[in-house]
């Protein structure tokens, strides 16, 4: 039988060679004893495996690939989003710049309407002190009652116990009530003492808060507020006429006599001497 002698046919593609390489180092020599045949066999055997190993190992690397193109696509996002991160940085920074300057100019703010609250605080405080000296100075109609509204209200506005909008309206309601009382006329029964005489009941007539006057019941004794200097007190001593205006001013408002002119001192800092007393 004719022998022919064996040629190794390189595989088809890019990895003949290296198949060569892995066969020289992995494949034993022709062992001793085989023929053709056998030899064949044990050729494609390692074939084989050889193409496992580089099929193994192209999925390998295309396994590596496919891991390294979704390690270097969350790389991307990763730089993205870093890029993101330090414009937003760069913005909170900007924006914490800009509240700040808010804030300063906030804190500005409340201190210039702080400077205002005091400064509105002192004048109502001066304002209510005003008027109470006022009422101190008037006549005692009241007297004690209307000061002491306007004195807690001081109090209130200098010790901060009220807000500024309670003062206004305080103080608005106040003058309000002094303002109807200085428009009003008024009759009314009173008490008033007398030096060795005691207490007895009277008329009282009240124009405004300007002046004041009292009739006894029987008619016989009529008084005038008097104002000398920063006091007041009743007088009785004035002429005959004056005291007639009185007692008919007091009539009217009884609704005894008609309403009419009556010639009355509204200023009774100077009730005129007595010249004709009765």
């Amino acid at each position: 039988m004719r022998k022919q002698a064996w040629r190794y046919r390189p595989a088809v593609g890019k990895a003949a060679g290296l198949i060569l390489l892995l066969g020289i180092f992995l494949c034993p020599g022709p062992a001793p004893g085989l023929t053709e045949g056998e030899l064949r066999v044990q050729i494609d055997e390692h074939r084989a495996k050889l193409e496992k190993v580089i099929e193994s190992r192209k999925a390998e690397q295309v396994k590596a690939q496919v891991q390294e193109e979704r390690l270097q696509a969350e790389i991307t996002q990763m730089r993205e989003r870093l890029e993101r991160m330090k414009k937003e940085e760069a913005e909170l920074k900007l924006r914490v710049a800009s509240l700040g300057r808010e804030q300063e100019e906030i804190r500005n703010d409340v201190s210039r309407l702080q400077e205002k609250e005091t400064e509105m605080r002192e004048l109502l405080t001066r304002e209510a002190l005003y008027h109470l000296s006022r009422v101190e100075a008037g006549i005692p109609y009241n007297r004690e009652i209307r000061m002491s509204d306007f004195s807690l209200l001081e109090k209130d506005l200098t010790g901060g116990r009220i807000t500024l909008r309670e003062g206004l309206e305080r103080l608005f309601a106040l003058l309000e009530q002094e303002m109807y009382l200085a428009g009003e006329n008024e009759l009314y029964l009173g008490t008033l003492p007398r030096e060795k005489q005691g207490i007895r009941e009277v008329r009282f007539l009240r124009l405004g808060l300007v002046s004041m006057a009292y009739m006894s019941s029987d008619g016989k004794e009529v008084g005038l507020l008097r104002r000398e200097g920063d006091t007041r007190s009743w007088n009785t001593r004035f002429s005959p006429s004056l005291r007639r205006a009185v007692r008919r001013a007091v009539l009217m408002l009884e609704g005894k006599e008609k309403f009419g002119l009556v010639r009355y001192p509204v200023a009774v800092k100077d009730i005129p001497a007595v010249q004709d007393a009765e």
